[in-house]
C-alpha cells in the first residue's frame, strides 16, 4: 500500500512513517509548515504576537498547491493527516485515497478537529470524551512513546520532576512539591527561576532533554491543562524508569491501570501519594516496572502504526 503522511514539521509523530515502511508499505511524508521554522519562528512569535497565525494563513495556499502536486505524483492509497491544520478539505477531496485524521489536540481544539475532519473518512483521537461528538467516524488511539534510543539507565538526581509551561494551577501544585521535598526540577516557559528550593529552567525543553530529566527523577508529575486530555507526554513519561504520578484524567484508564500509573485529585493527595512512593521502594518499583513494561510493549511506534493501519479498509 502507498501511504502519504501529512505532518507538521515539529511533530514527533511523523517518525512513525519509518514503521509503516518496516511493515512493508511505500511511504512518503509531506510537511506542512509556515516559511519561518524552529528557533527563527519562536523568535518572530515572541517579537510579533500572532506571527504564527498570519504565517500559516499566507502559507496555506502554497502548501495546498504543493500537496495537490504531491498527491498527483505519488498516487497514495491512504492519506494520514497528523493534525495537518493547514490543509483544506477541498484539497483532500480531490484524491480517491482513503483518508485518516490523527488529531492530537482534543478536547482543547475540538472545534478545529471537527472542521478538519470534514476532509477525512475517519478520525483517530486520544480523548474519549469527544468520540461521540465527531460527525466523522471516530476512534480512540493512544500516542506512541518517544524513540527507544532516547531512554537509558541514568542516575537519579531528583525526587520530583515537572516539565511544562507555567500556569496558575501548575504553580499551585509545584509550590506544594517545593515546600515538602528537597530535590525538585521544574522546566518550561514562564517559570520563575528565583523559586527557592528547586532547580528551575525557564525555557522550552526539547523532547531529548525532557526524557533525560524524566529518567533522572524518581517521580514525574503530570498536571494537565484539562482533565479530559491524555497528552503525548503521558506515554513519553511512561517509558522512563520513573513513577508517573498524574492528575486524574478522563480516559486514562483506557491505557493504564491504577497499578501502572497512580492519580491524584488535588495538591493534598499529590503530596500524600508522593510521600508514600518515596518512603516505599517496593511501591516505587511496582509502579515503575508496570508502567514501563506496558508502554514499551503496547505504546511503541510499531504497535501504534499497526493500530492506525487497522482502521484502514485498503
Amino acid at each position: 500500500m502507498k501511504i502519504l503522511l501529512i505532518s507538521n514539521s515539529n511533530s514527533p509523530k511523523r517518525k512513525i512513517a519509518d514503521e509503516f515502511e518496516d511493515l512493508g508499505h511505500e511511504v512518503d511524508v509531506f510537511l506542512c509548515r509556515p516559511y519561518a521554522r524552529g528557533g527563527l519562528r519562536r523568535k518572530l512569535t515572541e517579537k510579533m504576537p500572532g506571527y504564527t497565525r498570519v504565517a500559516k494563513m499566507i502559507s496555506k495556499v502554497f502548501v495546498n498547491r504543493n500537496l495537490e502536486d504531491k498527491i498527483s505524483e505519488f498516487k497514495p492509497d491512504l492519506i494520514i493527516g497528523d493534525k495537518a491544520e493547514m490543509i483544506y478539505s477541498e484539497t483532500l477531496e480531490k484524491s480517491d485515497a482513503e483518508k485518516l485524521l490523527w488529531f492530537p489536540d482534543d478536547p482543547q481544539l475540538h472545534g478545529l478537529g471537527k472542521e478538519l475532519s470534514k476532509g477525512y473518512d475517519k478520525v483517530l483521537t486520544n480523548s474519549k470524551c469527544v468520540l461521540e461528538s465527531y460527525d466523522t467516524d471516530s476512534h480512540l488511539l493512544p500516542f506512541p512513546m518517544a524513540d527507544e534510543e532516547l531512554y537509558g539507565d541514568r542516575k537519579k538526581k531528583y525526587d520530583i520532576c515537572f516539565i511544562g509551561r507555567c500556569d496558575e494551577k501548575r504553580e499551585r501544585y509545584m509550590k506544594v512539591a517545593v515546600d515538602n521535598f528537597e530535590d525538585v526540577f521544574i522546566g518550561g516557559p514562564e517559570w520563575d527561576e528565583s523559586i527557592e528550593g528547586a532547580e528551575v529552567e525557564n525555557r522550552w525543553i526539547s523532547q531529548e532533554e525532557m526524557i533525560e530529566k524524566y529518567e533522572e527523577s524518581r517521580i514525574i508529575i503530570n498536571i494537565a491543562k484539562t482533565r479530559e486530555h491524555v497528552t503525548h507526554r503521558i506515554f513519553e513519561a511512561g517509558a522512563a524508569d520513573s513513577v508517573v504520578l498524574t492528575e486524574r484524567l478522563s480516559g486514562l484508564r483506557e491505557f493504564y491501570s491504577e497499578d501502572e500509573m497512580p492519580c491524584f485529585e488535588d495538591p493534598r493527595e499529590m503530596l500524600e501519594i508522593t510521600e508514600n512512593i518515596l518512603a516505599e521502594p517496593k511501591l516505587s518499583k511496582k509502579y515503575r516496572s508496570n508502567s514501563r513494561k506496558k508502554t514499551k510493549s503496547k505504546f511503541n511506534k510499531e504497535r501504534i502504526s499497526e493500530k492506525i493501519l487497522n482502521y484502514s479498509t485498503r
